[in-house]
């Protein structure tokens, strides 16, 4: 019985493997990193990525994401996938955060090295694209 216990218990572990599973997990060690600025309201930058991200990536199993802090003029905005056992592991984190009301800093965590999904998420808040791919 111990055995079999212990089988499981592996086999979960293997399926979730070495993904955060939490945003403020996957803040403190990410793959990979891009901080910018954007000349434009946190507000505005929000409805941009989350509109984006849910047209992109919405789709089983991965799962989108978002919470607005207007107390704090900031967001933030996560791409999960969706675990067997019915958990999220968290792929993709976005932190918005107002540094004026014109001004805001956006801050891309990837839980893989990748450069294409933060290229993309820039291309949708800098240059108004549409396009799931940079």
């Amino acid at each position: 019985m111990r055995k079999k216990f212990a089988m499981m218990g592996l086999t979960l572990a293997g399926l979730i493997g070495c993904t955060p599973a939490t945003m403020q997990s996957l803040r403190s060690n990410p793959a990979a990193q891009v901080r910018f600025e954007t000349a434009q309201n946190y507000q505005s930058v929000y409805r941009t990525v989350i509109t984006s991200a849910r047209r992109c990536y919405n789709q089983a199993p991965l799962l989108v994401q978002g919470d607005l802090f207007s107390d704090i003029k900031s967001a933030e905005v996560t791409v999960a996938w969706t675990t067997a056992i019915g958990g999220h592991d968290v792929h993709m984190g976005i932190d918005i955060k107002a540094i004026n009301d014109g001004l805001t800093e956006v801050r891309i965590y990837t839980a893989k090295s990748s450069e294409s999904a933060p290229k993309t998420v820039r291309s949708w808040i800098e240059n108004d694209a549409t396009s799931c791919t940079s």
